[in-house]
């Protein structure tokens, strides 16, 4: 007889019951900082220096010791799934910003990730002529904002 088995959301996810306070975000904030003028490179993201806009903000949540997703399609099904959307008008330093540029079939067609940092301002590992950057906040694409700590 086949058995149906239930699999539990932190089976799937097991860091999704971390919660965490809003000097997570601050910290992955001054670190996101720090990183501007890196390198954009898909193929060396996890060697220093080198980013796109996925491994940026994994890399820095992991550094505050907030497990994520590894691309951005996924770290905003992590953050949809697990009811951390959040208001533009409620943003903090540390939140995401989850951008879709064109049909891709990936999660909500997320295509591209920005770190707020407050007073208008975002990073992000923008793509290889421009690498990571402190840019406005841009509302072109947005699909959704999340906060992926507590």
């Amino acid at each position: 007889m086949n058995e149906i088995r239930m699999i539990h959301i932190n089976q799937l996810y097991p860091f999704r019951d971390r919660y965490y306070s809003g000097a997570a975000g601050q910290a992955v904030t001054e670190l996101a900082m720090t990183k501007i003028g890196c390198r954009y490179d898909q193929n060396r993201r996890y060697e220093e220096g080198y980013y796109d806009c996925s491994s940026l903000v994994e890399r820095l949540y992991k550094e505050v010791g907030i497990q994520l997703p590894a691309a951005a399609s996924e770290q905003g099904r992590y953050c949809y799934q697990n009811a951390m959307l959040i208001n533009k008008k409620d943003l903090k330093p540390g939140d995401l910003i989850f951008y879709s540029y064109e049909d891709n079939g990936q999660f909500r067609n997320l295509s591209h990730v920005a770190i707020y940092v407050g007073n208008g301002m975002m990073v992000h590992a923008a793509n290889p002529e421009r690498g990571a950057v402190l840019d406005s906040l841009r509302d072109g694409s947005v699909v959704f904002y999340a906060r992926p700590y507590k």
